[in-house]
């Protein structure tokens, strides 16, 4: 009304023009939608961005609103980024929609595609206890997971070779028992999801004899002692029991207690480097007795009379044995 009593009637028809030129008339153009996405090839999982930057308002109005449709959600602004939960085919749809409110969609596909699983890690636990040695019932735990499913559930298999010709073993913890010790292993884990990818870890693990204790044996010359004789002591005879092949439960006639040689290695490992000490205490009939240390030692036998030689050694695993013998000094 005020238009028209101000400009008249023709004045009210160029207003008219004016507002149908604008968001009502036929000369508002549509907005033009267009994005991109990165990572072009992106992995279930993985976050990918989307970018609306390319959409544009033919006007050169700045004042687009920008509405997304990704796998069922509803997301806004012109740079989004989603993670898509599988692999697969998703159409991802885009509405640009000016000040006008005139909107344009545009509508593209993406494939994404399957990740292989992920292993974080081997655990490897003595059932028996202390250190891993042959005979002992161990158990191997994989830590593994499939990025592109929604739980670890999705990892459909888990396949162990424990690099003892040994046959394979199934599961996300087994277990298995090493007939020879003295030797490393490597441990392969292989994972598979449920769309068939694949991943393999390795592990060395080093397997020891099973440990016993140790056998105190030891050398006394001259054979006959006289008073003012020095004695020599040898406990280079004493040995380390711990065997290098021991049977496991699963397999006891593999690597029997009678088997001479077990793939190269013998029975008993020599064990003169695992005895760690050798103790000997000397016990005259008359004063006080003394000690010496090491694999030969000697003394002077400085009284006639009955001597008590005592031999303790150690190994490497802190199990001691020991030996005792009298002797005789004469004149």
């Amino acid at each position: 009304m005020v238009l028209v009593r101000k400009y008249g009637i023709g004045g009210g028809v160029l207003v008219l023009a004016l507002f149908l030129a604008g968001c009502a008339g036929l000369f508002n153009k549509p907005p033009v939608a267009d994005f991109s996405w990165k990572p072009v090839e992106p992995f279930a999982g993985e976050e990918v961005t989307f970018d609306a930057s390319r959409s544009y308002d033919p006007d050169k109005n700045d004042t687009l609103d920008y509405s997304w449709l990704i796998n069922g959600e509803r997301l806004t602004g012109m740079i989004v980024r989603y993670t898509f939960p599988d692999n697969g085919v998703y159409d991802v749809t885009l509405t640009v929609t000016d000040h006008c409110n005139v909107s344009t969609s545009v509508t593209k596909r993406i494939i994404v595609k399957n990740p292989s699983p992920q292993i974080r890690g081997i655990t490897v636990y003595d059932c028996n206890g202390g250190r891993i040695e042959a005979g002992d019932r161990l158990r191997f735990c994989v830590s593994a997971v499939d990025p592109a499913g929604i739980s670890p559930q999705y990892i459909s298999e888990v396949k162990w070779d424990f690099g003892d010709g040994s046959a394979h073993a199934f599961g996300k913890c087994v277990e298995h028992c090493y007939s020879r010790g003295c030797r490393y292993y490597t441990v392969t884990v292989s994972v598979k999801d449920d769309d068939g990818a694949t991943k393999a870890l390795e592990k060395t693990i080093y397997v020891y004899c099973k440990d016993y204790p140790p056998s105190a044996i030891f050398q006394v010359w001259p054979g006959e002692i006289t008073q003012g004789t020095t004695v020599y002591l040898s406990g280079e005879n004493s040995h380390d029991n711990d065997r290098c092949c021991v049977p496991c439960p699963d397999c006891p006639w593999d690597c029997g207690l009678t088997t001479p040689e077990c793939n190269g290695c013998r029975p008993y490992c020599n064990g003169r480097d695992r005895i760690v000490s050798y103790r000997w205490t000397i016990t005259p009939s008359e004063g006080s007795s003394f000690t010496l240390w090491g694999r030969e030692v000697s003394f002077v036998a400085s009284q006639t009379g009955s001597y008590r030689i005592r031999l303790q050694v150690r190994d490497d695993e802190n199990n001691y044995a020991s030996a005792t013998r009298i002797v005789e000094v004469t004149q």
